[in-house]
């Protein structure tokens, strides 16, 4: 065991843990911070992306101890309140979200991408999200999403939803509608099969 310190989504955090863990493990195990998720373990699939000093880093490989001293921000830590991240709102409104369990990574490698360009382009965006799979959403909505957030960013407008417009309120052919637990799935509180604890497991 040894003693680590870091900053997670602000607060200071001081614990013993295993030397061999990893952050993703920290998180997740030590600390209950489920959002950010667990793919392939070999860092090729972008899923377990969070920020350490800014920057992504795959947490499924990267050992805690390289963390010491620093700030670790997870999908939890992205919302103020219940005020979401531009990011979030905008994965939400331009249909950038369907299962949700890449979810956290996209919207965290795609945090890093804005603090670094205020305006980025499809091609900046898809160079950033190259590493982080997704297989049910498609990128289109991705990208626009990005767009749209980075547009909030400079004070501008958010990008106009392609909803075609219907006379009967509850008529819901031809127009997106928000998938359930989308708020949860875009702040990492949506649970996963891997993501529960109960009294006494092993």
């Amino acid at each position: 065991m040894a003693e680590i310190q870091v900053v997670v989504n602000g607060e200071t955090i001081t614990q013993d843990v295993p030397e061999s863990r990893t952050l993703a493990q920290f998180l997740r195990l030590d600390l209950g911070l489920t959002g950010t998720k667990i793919g392939c373990e070999e860092a090729e699939c972008g899923i377990c992306t969070v920020l350490v000093d800014g920057v992504p880093v795959d947490s499924c490989i990267y050992p805690v101890w390289k963390a010491q001293g620093k700030s670790i921000t997870t999908i939890e830590g992205l919302a103020k309140g219940q005020e979401l991240h531009p990011l979030q709102s905008n994965f939400i409104a331009h249909g950038a979200v369907q299962c949700g369990f890449c979810t956290p990574g996209l919207i965290m490698t795609s945090a890093a991408l804005l603090e670094d360009h205020e305006d980025p382009t499809d091609d900046d965006i898809k160079h950033a999200l190259k590493d982080t799979f997704c297989r049910c959403t498609g990128y289109s909505s991705v990208i626009q999403a990005i767009k749209s957030a980075a547009r909030e960013g400079r004070g501008l407008p958010p990008l106009p939803v392609k909803d075609p417009e219907v006379d009967e309120p509850m008529d819901v052919i031809s127009q997106s509608v928000p998938p359930q637990e989308v708020v949860a799935k875009v702040t990492g509180a949506a649970k996963y099969t891997d993501d529960y604890v109960f009294p006494g497991m092993l």
